[in-house]
């Protein structure tokens, strides 16, 4: 599947290949229910934002074969176009993430309303379906790679939706990126690679067996791509799991990467650790609204609360035991 110029495609259309709202409420409507909340407050009151930088990650882009259940961490292509455009228009400003941590270094202010556009894991999409937006909004992104599986043929083993439907869905739908695809992404111009360890495995409690993964795939992009700096990113990717942040990010440091991107749900200071940044995932419900909300920090306090009432919930069973 290729990529259609959504730009001329009236976008008050409902997309034939989104599932219908009916079927997409049931799931996570507490975080849907956030986002409209988030919304309605941005266009009411505006930004409120006390730090400049906002990390979106993005994962498949691709459209729903229209007999199977809709894919994990999935944006269609033309919700990822409306979106992307819609930041635009609202006056927000795309930078690569190699230009936020040149200003890091240097100690250079971040202007208010950057956004950075991130994919993780290395799907085929990113090239076959988001670089061909990304060219035409000319808005940089990096990919973050899972470097064991790049050039396979096989479904990613930790993306359950591949695994269970590659018989049925079409390959671009869950296959990893090849090498030739990494660099007809590098080659644009507007895409970066970086390292999101070369496994992808639950390195909880195993940081030099973390480090070591890390390093292995850093190498592998250093030398294939003649790079000096590889920023990095934390599979899994939350710091309240466990999964990033402590002496996994010091592992990170220790490795040689540039940067250790979490998935904590915040805004950044861009001169705050680099190996502490945290980023917004961006899910299908979300639009370039419920998207400015996130940037403009109507959004954090839910995930905070989140995080505190599964931290109560947790000790009420911890004690019932």
């Amino acid at each position: 599947m290729r990529w259609m110029d959504y730009s001329k495609v009236e976008l008050g259309e409902r997309f034939v290949h989104e599932p219908p709202w009916r079927e997409q409420f049931p799931k996570n409507w507490g975080m849907r229910a956030v986002g409209r909340i988030g919304a309605g407050l941005y266009c009411a009151l505006g930004d409120r934002a006390d730090r400049p930088l906002g990390i979106l990650t993005y994962h498949r882009v691709a459209d729903r074969p229209s007999s199977l259940p809709a894919p994990l961490h999935n944006v269609t292509p033309r919700r990822f176009y409306e979106q992307l455009l819609g930041l635009k228009r609202r006056g927000f400003q795309f930078w690569a993430l190699d230009r936020v941590l040149a200003c890091h270094h240097s100690g250079t202010p971040v202007p208010r309303g950057v956004v950075v556009v991130t994919f993780d894991d290395g799907f085929a999409t990113v090239c076959q379906q988001s670089l061909p937006i990304l060219k035409d909004l000319q808005i940089p992104a990096t990919v973050f790679l899972n470097t064991a599986y790049v050039d396979t043929q096989q479904p990613f083993p930790f993306d359950a939706w591949g695994v269970a439907h590659r018989d049925e869905a079409p390959a671009d739908t869950w296959r990893p990126l090849s090498w030739m695809e990494c660099e007809e992404l590098v080659a644009s111009g507007l895409v970066s690679v970086g390292a999101h360890t070369h496994t992808h495995e639950d390195f909880r409690g195993r940081p030099d067996e973390f480090e070591y993964d890390v390093r292995q795939s850093a190498g592998i992009l250093r030398q294939r791509f003649q790079m000096d700096e590889v920023t990095f990113a934390f599979p899994y990717g939350s710091p309240f799991l466990g999964f990033a942040g402590g002496e996994l990010a010091q592992s990170a440091r220790s490795a040689g990467v540039s940067c250790a991107l979490t998935t904590e749900c915040g805004l950044v200071d861009p001169q705050s650790d680099p190996y502490h940044w945290g980023r917004f995932n961006v899910f299908a419900w979300d639009t370039a609204a419920t998207l400015a909300a996130k940037l403009s920090d109507w959004y954090g306090w839910a995930p905070r609360m989140k995080k505190r009432i599964t931290a109560v919930l947790r000790g009420q069973t911890a004690r019932s035991r």
